[in-house]
């Protein structure tokens, strides 16, 4: 049986379709228009997502509890619910919600703006690091990227960590060490020592930037920018020292509570194995295609290390700095925690992928474009997908409003130990429009923040609210839900992760379901516990 050839171009004509390919592909790709066309299309993203205006979640919750109830200087000192966020990030939170209110928008307006201007920036800083047709490449992948325009709607630091990185690296290939005057070098030094304050992931970038300049500068044998590198980082290391004294105590706790208390690496198999599973959160490519993606990643080291040795150490070095902080420890490599590390993973596999188009139109072989279709397929698809209709994250507003228009006098509400915190931020949260001060709203317990313990924003007040400790066994979840017993109408409010099928389980067993909304990571139930359940003989 004969097989029809997959490509009926042959021998010098398609050596001829494939220059031609590459030629209009760097057309396009160093095209003006289309890299601020695909910048355009990566804001809208963004506020879209923005505007969306999706619930609060756990985290989100605790960070906007402190923003709102502390004074400036409180915050600066040890935050509450085991929070830790840098003191510059904060003071901009402060002011935005003075100035905006108290209002989800108002505490995410900050990572809007820094998720804006990290994706500005990071296209004048691709085009420098890698030439214009890979930056192109990069741009696509960093304005698609889901993680990215997911933090840029989130009241957490991670979109403002990966603003401060581009920056660094902006700055990093664009200041003349050789050439610019004193003074404008000492400016350097000041924005750099002011950026320290705005990302605590800074304290590993800036040094991992610094020492990839000396190495570089070493091998030119250019003493006078090593002097005047030297001079900066020296002025910058000692506002790094103190920006690390005033959040070490959070950062610490935030660390300890990531790492576990004694170090979450499990020897090197734990870092090593987080770092490729960064390939999908947080850079964004699909998880299938990892594999792929590191190769093509380290095809972009050897392509630039070949091409400019500067730029190579500038964009590896953030990202080796920080396996060799959670080989020892001393930061986590997971998830948001190394969203600063995007834009230097999206720059190797940018000129990974650019590399692979040469290779491709030299060999006449169509790899490179099953391989580029493969890495920026799912980010597309998803981008798309999420414009159209952004997607939630633990929609708790939907099951607050919900008991909201089902609540009746009497009625016993018992909380989720995650549940809390966003719950605690709509009920005090006037403009927010979700709960009304006389409804579930008014269990809240004790009516001043101030008087919550370390990791608590509410506590038990019988018979009205009832706050669940962080049951993880089935019997711990048993005793937690035991005083709820003899009880009429008791509303229970889930959020994030929990056991919600034994939970069911339990409560069936021990009175009458009357009611159940769901949303996304969130649910109510409403239970009649004086009544017997009507399903006795299944349960054990």
């Amino acid at each position: 049986m004969l097989v029809p050839p997959l490509f009926t171009v042959r021998g010098s004509n398609y050596a001829g379709l494939m220059t031609d390919v590459v030629k209009r592909a760097t057309a396009l790709l160093s095209s003006p228009r289309f890299i601020w066309s695909i910048i355009a299309f990566g804001i809208t993203l963004r506020v879209v997502r923005f505007a969306a205006n999706r619930s609060l979640w756990g985290d989100e919750g605790a960070l906007a509890l402190n923003i709102v109830n502390k004074p400036l200087p409180d915050l600066f000192g040890q935050l509450d619910f085991l929070q830790g966020a840098p003191a510059g990030y904060l003071a901009a939170q402060e002011m935005t919600t003075a100035l905006l209110g108290d209002t989800e928008p108002a505490l995410r307006l900050v990572a809007l703006l820094s998720g804006i201007a990290a994706l500005v920036v990071f296209a004048f800083a691709a085009r420098r690091l890698v030439g214009a047709p890979a930056a192109g490449l990069a741009i696509v992948l960093f304005a698609l990227s889901e993680p990215l325009v997911y933090y840029s709607s989130e009241v957490k630091q991670y979109a403002t960590d990966t603003a401060v990185a581009t920056i660094l690296l902006l700055g990093a290939v664009a200041v003349d060490w050789h050439r610019w005057r004193p003074a404008a070098l000492a400016l350097v030094a000041a924005a750099g020592s002011v950026l320290i304050w705005f990302s605590h992931p800074s304290l590993i970038m800036l040094p991992s930037l610094i020492v990839a300049l000396l190495v570089a500068r070493r091998f030119e044998g250019d003493t006078q920018s090593l002097r005047r590198i030297a001079a900066s980082a020296a002025v910058m290391s000692v506002s790094g020292a103190i920006a690390y004294l005033v959040s070490r105590r959070n950062t610490s706790a935030v660390a300890e509570a990531a790492l576990g208390p004694g170090g979450g690496a499990d020897g090197i198999t734990s870092p090593l194995s987080n770092v490729w599973d960064a390939v999908a959160d947080p850079v964004g490519i699909a998880y299938s295609v990892t594999g792929l993606a590191f190769a093509v990643a380290c095809l972009g080291v050897l392509a630039l290390m070949r091409r400019n040795l500067e730029a190579a150490l500038v964009v590896v070095s953030p990202i080796a700095a920080t396996v060799i902080a959670a080989l020892l420890d001393l930061y986590p490599f997971s998830g948001r925690f190394v969203l600063f590390l995007v834009p230097c993973a999206t720059l190797l596999v940018a000129a990974g992928l650019w590399e692979l188009v040469h290779f491709a139109a030299d060999r006449r072989h169509a790899f490179a474009a099953v391989s580029a279709g493969l890495v920026l397929g799912y980010p597309s698809v998803t981008a798309v997908e999420n414009l159209v209709s952004p997607p939630g994250h633990e929609e708790v507003k939907t099951v607050l409003r919900h008991i909201e228009s089902e609540w009746q006098p009497g009625d016993t509400l018992y909380v989720w130990f995650q549940s809390q915190y966003p719950f605690r931020y709509y009920a005090e949260c006037e403009e927010c429009d979700v709960l009304a001060p006389e409804g579930p709203a008014s269990t809240v317990w004790p009516r001043e923040p101030r008087n919550l313990s370390k990791n608590y924003a509410l506590e038990t007040h019988p018979p009205d609210l009832y706050v669940s400790g962080q049951p993880k066994g089935l019997d711990e979840y048993a005793r937690d839900l035991e005083p709820l017993s003899g009880k009429r109408r008791v509303w229970l409010l889930f959020s994030s992760s929990w056991n919600d099928d034994f939970v069911r389980y339990l409560l069936d067993c021990r009175g009458v379901r009357l009611d159940e909304r769901r949303a996304e990571r969130a649910v109510a139930y409403l239970y009649d516990l004086a009544t017997p359940s009507r399903r006795p003989g299944s349960c054990a």
